[in-house]
């Protein structure tokens, strides 16, 4: 039964890889639908083409998304490049999870890796596999994972040189998610700590001390990418309507089950979506559960817990148990803190608050922490087969819902119609514009970047009639007057506006021509750039006050 469970589940994980892989192109054209997720594409071509410019991100800083996009820029087909890769490397990273599943667990037990981890989807990957999405943080939490169950194996036996070096990148990966990411607090360091403590209480001193030392590097990183970032002129600043901070914690425990199933929600409104949240959810309890059961039963096993001398004296063959056993304990520390701290976090934040599909970027350590924890309850003695089945479910539903349903693009992107943008923009002989900021950078992206088109929105107290540049997610030399060149902004008139929105012209200037390019969606052009007439925005944290 085991045995047919483990191959049946293997199928399922396979079909369910082709799925993803088959909506990867949807994928990334709802990436490039949605403003925050194309910003990094647009932003980094600005910060090329305008030296000494500052940049302000949102909620998180992800200038490590800008800086790796501004290097792939001079490669060939560099905006697809930089709009995959993000989703190629997580996929690199669920695969090099598997196989560290496998060494530990075995090859029954490691097809949960996969099949839990992948079975969220592209409509959860749509909001965290991109730059600026939490993809660096994903990536940072599954390196430093890797590389400390890699030294807690190695009792008795000193680190090779590559995986010291492999720790080193993991370390500095991390910093550089750490240092705009408050969320990798709760995935990288917290777990790692707790590695430490786990094996402190096992008397492995070593491994303790590399667990302190990784935790202390991607601090201390953090700190030196942060000062790199500012200094290059990338700011974080927090929006108006931030999601997470962290000093205002409320309670929302109650949320927590539903934001949990909203991370496995597949396609969205879909009977496979619910199914899938369901199944999801329970895979988590279960996964929590047999980790904190594990560890339990591994820091009070005598006879499994032997310190890193007691390994050495014992013989190759003790000190081969011994190295796999505090590998397991390290996995199930690590990936169940990703669990436990993850959650926690969310439940006592504004962000338990939230509902739908945003969940998935508060919780996005629980999909890589689940399948870990079900690859190591798969592995014990027992019946798998109890564990597989479920997963296997959950892995066919999955991509069932996958196939059947691309991800949904960004319905405030409603500038599908980009021929006719274009076709007025030959027309009027302008390439410059402005439009509300869940339509510049797509618009942008989308054309090809034959149009440069920057966010703005109008300013508050103006009753619609001024308008201001945006927030966040901007680059201030953008708004830089260019002379003698004409401009245009894009208006949806079927939107009330306010904020990031342009709902209505503004009160001035006087365009000098009118084209309806979309029910409800005009572009207006102007006989100069717009830019001249912004509102500057001199609020706290503007980038014109750091530079």
């Amino acid at each position: 039964m085991t045995r047919v469970a483990a191959v049946a589940a293997w199928v399922g994980a396979a079909v369910l890889l082709a799925a993803v892989l088959f909506r990867l192109p949807d994928t990334v054209r709802a990436m490039h639908s949605n403003a925050d997720l194309a910003a990094p594409l647009a932003m980094a071509h600005l910060l090329a083409d305008l030296p000494n410019s500052a940049a302000v991100t949102g909620n998180y800083g992800w200038w490590n998304g800008l800086w790796v996009v501004q290097l792939l820029r001079p490669l060939p087909g560099d905006t697809l490049l930089a709009s995959y890769l993000p989703l190629a490397v997580t996929m690199l990273a669920v695969g090099a999870l598997t196989l560290q599943a496998r060494r530990l667990f075995g090859t029954t037990a490691a097809v949960a890796v996969p099949a839990v981890a992948l079975a969220v989807g592209p409509n959860t990957w749509v909001m965290n596999a991109a730059w600026s999405g939490r993809a660096p943080s994903w990536w940072a939490m599954v390196a430093v994972g890797l590389v400390l169950v890699a030294h807690a194996g190695r009792v008795g036996t000193p680190a090779s040189k590559r995986l010291w070096l492999a720790t080193g990148a993991a370390v500095l990966w991390g910093g550089a998610a750490l240092s705009g990411d408050a969320l990798a607090w709760t995935s990288v360091v917290a777990p790692a700590a707790g590695v430490a403590a786990v094996a402190l209480l096992r008397r492995q001193w070593r491994q303790a001390a590399v667990a302190l030392g990784v935790a202390a590097g991607v601090a201390v990183s953090s700190i030196a990418f942060r000062a790199l970032a500012e200094h290059q002129g990338y700011f974080q600043r927090p929006s108006p309507v931030s999601l997470t901070p962290f000093d205002e914690a409320q309670a929302g425990a109650g949320n927590v089950v539903v934001g949990l199933q909203e991370v496995w929600r597949g396609p969205l409104n879909s009977a496979a979506g619910a199914t899938s949240g369901y199944l999801g959810l329970l895979l988590v309890v279960v996964a929590v559960a047999a980790g904190v059961v594990y560890l339990l039963g591994g820091t009070s096993r005598s006879g499994e817990s032997a310190s890193d001398a007691d390994a050495t004296a014992a013989g190759s063959t003790a000190a081969a148990a011994s190295s796999k056993d505090a590998a397991r304990v390290a996995w199930a520390t690590f990936w169940t803190g990703v669990a436990v701290a993850g959650t926690v976090a969310f439940a006592f934040s504004p962000a338990s608050m939230v509902n739908g599909l945003p969940v998935a970027r508060y919780l996005y350590g629980v999909p890589f922490a689940a399948g870990a924890l079900i690859a190591l309850l798969a592995g014990r003695r027992g019946r798998p087969a109890l564990v597989l089945v479920p997963t296997l479910a959950l892995a066919l539903v999955a991509a069932l819902g996958i196939a059947r349903q691309a991800p949904p693009r960004t319905p405030e992107a409603r500038v599908a119609t980009l021929d006719p943008i274009l076709a007025v923009a030959r027309q009027e002989r302008v390439t410059r514009g402005y439009a509300s900021y869940w339509t510049a950078y797509p618009t942008t992206v989308r054309s090809g970047f034959r149009l440069q088109i920057d966010p703005v929105g109008t300013c508050p107290a103006s009753n619609g009639q001024l308008l201001c540049p945006m927030y966040l997610h901007y680059v201030d030399r953008a708004y830089e007057p260019q002379p003698g060149i004409r401009s245009f902004l894009l208006v949806d008139t079927s939107h009330p506006g306010g904020g990031d929105w342009v709902g209505q012209a503004p009160a001035t200037p006087t365009p000098v021509a009118r084209h309806t390019v979309a029910p409800g969606i005009e572009m207006l052009i102007y006989d100069h750039d717009l830019a001249a007439d912004l509102v500057p925005v001199t609020s706290a944290g503007d980038a014109l006050q750091h530079r």
